[in-house]
């Protein structure tokens, strides 16, 4: 019953994204609408969501950024969403979603970026589709393993994401989201209610500070940095998702100033 209301909120999204397509775009508008989605199907699943980080987090005007998350399970996209609901995330996701009737078009409306990793030529012009936006002020979240996880823990990362970073100068964001896999396990379409999520932010990683021949490390660093924040202790800040009406976000930048 849960997953077909979950199904039924997000066609009404959709379909709400799409009657807009003969207006005017406004990514202000669609964000609204993705943070109310994100909250409606984390609220039918009675999901409790606590953000952890371990430094404020302030977003420069015109600086790129990149969110890389480890990926669980499908409700790490709203979790993120509404967690981190005071910047204007899009996901670069894979190409088997943009395959659904009527979602795919609302998906590529509302600026999701589609990627086929089985044809080196289209996922570079994916990634380049992902530079355009953000460099309009649209945070890009990653997983870096590229799928989700068959056991929870991190897979192999794939190189593309890290290419477009340093070709950006972009910051990367580490985060990682633990529980989501109790949610919505993969391969199941059933929805397990009452589970505990922790979604946590790492320090910023500057990608400028690598050079050209660096990503090997880049890579590397960032590994170590989610494997510590998936193994550590709670981190010294937190905050619920979604926070109470007319509160603020502690030591994070409450909107994208760039969007």
């Amino acid at each position: 019953m849960v997953f077909f209301r979950m199904f039924l909120s997000t066609l009404r999204v959709s379909l709400a994204t799409l009657m807009e397509a003969p207006f005017p775009f406004s990514r202000k508008r669609i964000q609204k609408r993705l943070v109310s989605w994100a909250q409606n199907l984390i609220h039918q699943a009675r999901v409790k969501v606590r953000v952890e980080y371990d430094e404020p987090i302030l977003l420069k005007p015109h600086q790129p950024y990149i969110l890389m998350c480890n990926h669980r399970s499908f409700y790490d996209i709203p979790i993120s969403i509404l967690g981190l609901s005071q910047w204007t995330i899009r996901m670069l996701a894979k190409k088997e979603l943009f395959d659904i009737p009527l979602w795919s078009a609302a998906m590529r409306r509302a600026e999701f970026i589609s990627i086929d990793r089985r044809d080196a030529q289209k996922a570079m012009e994916s990634l380049e589709q992902a530079k355009e936006k953000m460099k309009e002020g649209v945070m890009i979240w990653i997983a870096p393993e590229g799928t989700r996880s068959e056991n929870g823990e991190l897979g192999n990362f794939k190189p593309g994401g890290f290419k477009m970073a340093m070709d950006m100068k972009a910051v990367i964001v580490p985060s990682v989201i633990l529980g989501s896999e109790k949610i919505m396990p993969k391969g199941k379409v059933s929805i397990v209610k009452g589970c505990e999520v922790t979604l946590r932010l790492g320090k910023p990683i500057e990608t400028q500070n690598y050079g050209e021949r660096g990503r090997k490390k880049l890579m590397a660093d960032l590994r170590q940095t989610m494997e510590a924040l998936i193994a550590g202790d709670p981190l010294p800040h937190s905050y619920p998702a979604p926070l109470p009406e007319g509160e603020g976000f502690p030591g994070i930048s409450k909107s994208n100033p760039r969007a």
